[in-house]
């Protein structure tokens, strides 16, 4: 079930809640793309800093890059308010590619378990 970001996230007022949300972003994205053959093989087999140029090359590659690029944006305004020092995906992909891979090895079940957000 995918959940409106912009509605719900207007009710996400403490910082629990914006996490919880974002770790539901970011299960949904994992999904998405464990469920993907072509997504699957590029992240699965590719190093984080590789990732970036290779979904570029195809269109579901290009929408993903899409998705993880709101995802980030997202987070880095919400979460860091805008400090400075604060890395994007775009500089440093390791950090979300690794967090995606880790929520990716996860069966459905057990991913939305581990993430409190089976309700």
């Amino acid at each position: 079930m995918r959940y409106n970001t912009a509605t719900e996230r207007q009710g996400a007022n403490d910082t629990s809640d914006r996490g919880r949300y974002a770790d539901l972003e970011l299960w949904q994205l994992s999904r998405r793309a464990a469920h993907d053959d072509q997504l699957l093989g590029i992240i699965g087999s590719c190093s984080s800093w590789q990732i970036p140029a290779v979904l570029g090359a195809t269109a579901t590659g290009r929408d993903f890059l899409a998705e993880l690029d709101a995802y980030d944006r997202r987070q880095r305004r919400g979460g860091a308010g805008g400090a400075m020092g604060v890395v994007s995906w775009t500089q440093d992909p390791t950090p979300l590619i690794e967090s995606l891979r880790d929520l990716m090895r996860l069966p459905d079940a057990a991913a939305a378990a581990s993430s409190s957000l089976a309700a």
